[in-house]
């Protein structure tokens, strides 16, 4: 403590009065001021060969030769400001360390399984208060998750005022998310030697994105569309996911030159073409400062940000083991115009005739019954059913 604090501290006994020397535990402002500490000790090295947050010391080295330097150079410091270590809690030369709720290895990052299995376990939440710490937990480990925003969209919705009502759907996605979580990717170590590359794409659920430097995954990233959005027209919204993603990554991405790419062609424009909104202006301006290039990249080869933003919210039952999620949730738009010429089709007099001739073979060859519908070559046929030809 300090010479000044140290009366600030004071407590009474049945002995007496007392003072601590040593900051004790249970002070608000402990944790801030350790931390503090370790930080002015240790600066000269942070982030050039060590990590520190409180007492969790991590050197890392590129070599086996330059770690040995390192570790005495660190041991060294410590001694000299009268911190001690207790060797029963100390690792020296491990290729994987725990740190963080993260299992860094020398290929990448992994989930801590510990803290997996603690969400893989975790019950039914009973109260909006139990579902918020489910979340919580689940939610550090986001970044590893494909779909976290899209699965998790349904739970959260639970979370606002009287509205906690579990049902089948809310089962789903806890079921969802405890999956993805156990089944959860190693994420890639970035090399800023190299250009990196956000694919993004959006849907009417959300959008999505994967930031990778053409291997592995480094990081994903999804979220669900607020409500004031939804209404928004299909190029605003892959606007909004693309803006998204990149300030979400400025840490890897600012300062370098990167490309994103879409499945949305007139993105590809971006830079170049008029804006006709203010908040089209708005979420351009957000992007000023960073070097990046658009290009365009057809969604059938767009599959995992494709994927990503056109989960389908109403339906979480996923695959076991993952396997199909991609060819499950990459499907073309659904308009409700077409589904109601389908039922007229089921049900209008003439359509029925047309069906019956065509399957006679007394209709010409440019008749034909395609995903429900009947075409005149490239033609949709209306029956006169209701209103729908008006």
């Amino acid at each position: 403590m300090h010479p000044d604090d140290i009366a600030k501290t004071a407590f009474r006994t049945h002995h007496g009065h007392y003072e601590f020397l040593v900051m004790p535990f249970g002070l608000s402002n402990a944790p801030a001021t350790f931390q503090a500490l370790m930080n002015d000790v240790l600066r000269p090295y942070l982030r050039r060969f060590v990590l520190v947050f409180f007492d969790d010391i991590l050197i890392y080295s590129a070599t086996w030769a330059e770690h040995l330097q390192h570790i005495s150079i660190i041991l060294g410091t410590l001694r000299d400001h009268q911190l001690h270590l207790k060797r029963s809690k100390c690792s020296f030369g491990a290729s994987s360390v725990t740190y963080l709720g993260h299992v860094i290895l020398a290929d990448g990052v992994a989930m801590d399984a510990d803290k997996v299995e603690a969400v893989a376990s975790w019950p039914v939440p009973r109260s909006p208060r139990g579902l918020r710490g489910f979340l919580g937990l689940a939610g550090y480990y986001r970044k590893f998750i494909r779909d976290f925003g899209v699965i998790a969209v349904l739970l959260t919705r639970l979370l606002r005022r009287d509205s906690f009502a579990w049902d089948d759907e809310a089962g789903a996605a806890l079921q969802a998310l405890k999956g993805a979580l156990t089944t959860g990717p190693v994420l890639q170590m970035a090399d800023f030697s190299k250009p990196f590359i956000v694919d993004c794409d959006a849907s009417g659920v959300g959008f999505g994105a994967i930031l990778h430097q053409g291997t592995g995954p480094l990081a994903f990233f999804s979220r669900s569309f607020a409500a004031r959005h939804l209404k928004l027209a299909a190029y605003e919204l892959e606007l909004i996911g693309l803006v998204q993603a990149v300030r979400h990554w400025r840490p890897y991405l600012w300062g370098h030159s990167f490309i994103v790419r879409t499945d949305h062609y007139s993105l590809k424009f971006l830079l170049d073409q008029c804006l006709s909104t203010v908040p089209q202006h708005q979420w351009i301006s957000k992007l000023f400062g960073f070097d990046f290039v658009v290009e365009y990249r057809p969604g059938r080869l767009n599959m995992v940000a494709d994927a990503l933003s056109r989960r389908d919210a109403k339906h979480m039952t996923l695959p076991e083991g993952g396997a199909g999620v991609a060819a499950c949730a990459i499907s073309g738009p659904s308009f409700a115009l077409l589904d109601d010429i389908r039922a007229a089709v089921r049900e209008a007099a003439d359509a029925q005739a047309l069906l019956r001739c065509l399957q006679d073979g007394d209709l010409d060859s440019p008749w034909r019954l395609e995903d429900g519908l009947l075409l005149h070559a490239a033609r949709i046929f209306v029956p006169d059913f209701g209103d729908l030809r008006h």
